[in-house]
């Protein structure tokens, strides 16, 4: 599966170390130092569930990257609708864009950019950072809960979900995604 990571930092470098290892074509789009030093060096996973390092193609433009089949969306709130208009160059005639991001609202607005189809919400349960930059230091859970935003359960879905687990990346789907994005953010 080729996937692109949009937003490329503690989330969604862990996240998408975890996909490259398990032999997914993976390609991170980041920003500034953290780029600068993947570019260079690969990326470092430090992690509880077991150290990675890997070589991947890093890069600081969706131009640079070409239709994907799976967009993990992984940048900051604010950045939503900015970032989520730049998604064309990776768009493809069946691409899926999985929102990872804090908040409840993130995926209501690709789905509006992107329809509803394409658009999968999600929420990352995990404890992550970057120490230094071209590293991600993983210390806790590293699980993810998923849905369509219509509740619907679809082989797109499944198929995302086993393509997440086959990574190592615990993952449940849910009917009532809404109600796991406002329980998160509750707590």
């Amino acid at each position: 599966m080729r996937i692109s990571v949009m937003g490329a930092g503690a989330v969604g470098g862990y996240f998408g170390a975890r996909l490259a290892a398990a032999g997914q074509d993976v390609t991170f789009i980041a920003r500034g130092k953290h780029l600068e030093a993947m570019k260079k060096d690969g990326l470092t996973v430090k992690s509880i569930q077991g150290d990675l390092h890997i070589r991947a193609h890093f890069a600081s433009l969706p131009e640079e990257t070409g239709a994907v089949d799976l967009i993990l969306f992984t940048v900051k709130s604010q950045d939503t609708e900015t970032a989520g208009k730049g998604l064309a160059p990776m768009m493809g005639e069946k691409t899926l864009v999985l929102s990872l991001q804090n908040g409840i609202d993130n995926s209501e607005k690709i789905a509006v950019l992107w329809g509803n189809e394409r658009t999968l919400a999600g929420t990352p349960y995990i404890g992550a950072r970057i120490p230094i930059p071209g590293s991600i230091e993983h210390s806790a859970a590293g699980r993810i809960a998923l849905g369509r935003l219509d509740g619907k359960i679809d082989d797109g879905t499944e198929n995302i979900s086993r393509v997440l687990t086959d990574a190592k990346i615990p993952c449940t789907i849910s009917a009532e995604i809404r109600k796991i994005l406002w329980s998160k953010l509750v707590w």
